[in-house]
């Protein structure tokens, strides 16, 4: 079955909203969050498609000054999981970004995810103490994207 990522707009923030709170519960982004995140001029808002359903979301943000860009949330509907969704989610944030570096925190409880993004070649970089509202952890994680020529880091 074809998988059909596109931009995602204002007009699917209802679908959204449903969205996060099947996917993460307590630690969803409310309404004022998405509202936000279509209001950040540095971020790229993905909805996959599947069959012309609304099978999941992504986005992430550029922070130049970082050289880095995080993907800020993603997630599949569950009867969509399995299928390669959640990658093609994240492939496109990292094709739509111009930084080298890309970022992301998952709950540290979330085995499956953390599997997936060290597939994808995400690197465990640190715990963050009590970072969701939920109080879990959060692991960050990032994948180096390309070598930059005046990053000293490398």
């Amino acid at each position: 079955m074809p998988i059909e990522i596109v931009p995602a707009s204002f007009m699917d923030i209802s679908e959204i909203l449903n969205l996060e709170k099947a996917c993460f519960k307590k630690d969803a982004w409310t309404l004022l969050d998405l509202t936000g995140l279509f209001c950040q001029r540095n971020s790229f808002r993905l909805k996959a498609l599947v069959n012309k359903s609304f099978a999941g979301f992504a986005a992430a943000e550029e922070i130049p000054r970082d050289k880095a860009a995080w993907i800020m949330t993603v997630g599949v509907y569950e009867s969509f999981r399995g299928q390669g969704i959640g990658t093609a989610l994240i492939a496109a944030c990292e094709q739509c970004v111009s930084q080298p570096l890309m970022r992301l925190t998952v709950s540290v409880e979330n085995e499956k995810a953390i599997r997936l993004y060290e597939q994808l070649g995400y690197k465990k970089v640190e715990i963050w103490k009590n970072y969701y509202a939920s109080k879990r952890d959060g692991l960050m994680m990032e994948k180096t994207l390309w070598k930059s020529d005046t990053d000293s880091r490398f």
